[in-house]
């Protein structure tokens, strides 16, 4: 029993150094992105051609039986 205590502990240790690891790194390099209308409305055209495709072909698959 004592010895599942202690890989208890030394997981939420490793754990917790991952997530603190992880907090400041997301802090220190963390950028706020400013995107445009202009941008916006390219990249909204681009998914939804895609989405339109991605429909296109999954109809398709279903007429080819496959």
């Amino acid at each position: 029993m004592r010895s599942k205590q202690l890989i208890f502990a030394f997981v939420f240790l490793i754990l917790g150094f991952l997530l603190m690891f992880s907090y400041q790194h997301t802090k220190s390099t963390s950028e706020i992105v400013q995107v445009n209308d202009q941008e916006w409305e390219r990249d909204y055209y681009y998914r939804k051609q895609l989405i339109d495709i991605e429909e296109t072909n999954r109809r398709l698959r279903m007429n080819l039986g496959l």
